[in-house]
């Protein structure tokens, strides 16, 4: 399958997703990929935390103008593919939008589904130093890079 519209789900859109989205956003520049996140409880319109915003500079990825936006059955529809950063987004998505269950995946799991994985969450750094953020941004990094070579056969 061609994958043109990837959506990025975590809880305010606020850190992971839109760290995520910027990261895929980057990688898929020259391609024809749309990507964009959401959350499942976030408040509309919000900017991306200033350490997301300063974190994923380091990278010189600028998500300074992203605003927040929450999960609607519109973005579940029109995504081929959605990555979730933790379980409970996949039960959120479960209970509210069933019949798009199956176009999402937990992030860390996503083409690991036999393997054994220590964590298969992208832990929340909200409030956290920015220390908890270059983590966080590693991980997503390195997923990123692995689900776009499977997508993407890069």
């Amino acid at each position: 399958m061609q994958y043109k519209n990837i959506l990025f789900l975590c809880t305010g859109n606020s850190c992971r997703s839109p760290m995520a989205e910027g990261l895929l956003k980057t990688r898929m520049k020259n391609k024809n990929v749309k990507v964009h996140s959401a959350g499942t409880h976030a408040f509309e319109g919000v900017g991306a935390s200033e350490n997301s915003i300063e974190v994923m500079l380091e990278d010189r990825i600028d998500i300074a103008d992203h605003k927040a936006r929450i999960l609607n059955e519109d973005l579940m529809k029109e995504a081929d593919l959605t990555f979730a950063m933790a379980p409970e987004h996949l039960d959120y998505v479960r209970y509210m939008y069933p019949k798009y269950y199956d176009k999402i995946y937990l992030l860390r799991r996503f083409g690991r589904e036999k393997e054994q994985l220590d964590d298969d969450t992208v832990h929340d750094p909200i409030g956290g130093d920015k220390d908890r953020y270059r983590q966080c941004y590693k991980i997503l990094k390195f997923e990123i890079n692995r689900i776009a070579e499977l997508l993407f056969e890069e």
